[in-house]
């Protein structure tokens, strides 16, 4: 955490936004962030039209249980996700059930 505290230029969501993902639609709010993912993201089917992805901000979201369902069949408690793949919602979509 404290590299992410001392890289904050390059972490474009703060904690408590909510945020949309671009390709799955569901909302969720930003929990946590590393200034690269702590874990071997270089398999997953979301992340294959990225380049450098291993030097991307990555964030812990708690999403909407009712998007989580719609997007992949079931609830999901929380996502990592890469920072190109999200964006800010907008305030009309912004009320979330956490």
């Amino acid at each position: 955490r404290r590299i992410a505290l001392t890289n904050k230029s390059r972490i474009k969501f703060r904690l408590g936004d909510i945020v949309r993902h671009k390709k799955y639609g569901f909302r969720g709010m930003v929990v946590s962030f590393d200034p690269r993912p702590t874990v071997d993201v270089s398999r997953w089917d979301g992340l294959q039209h990225l380049k450098n992805v291993d030097d991307t901000p990555f964030y812990s979201i708690v999403p909407d249980p009712a998007d989580t369902v719609k997007a992949f069949g079931g609830v999901r408690t929380m996502r990592y996700v890469c920072e190109a793949n999200l964006e800010v919602c907008p305030a009309e979509d912004a009320d979330i059930d956490l």
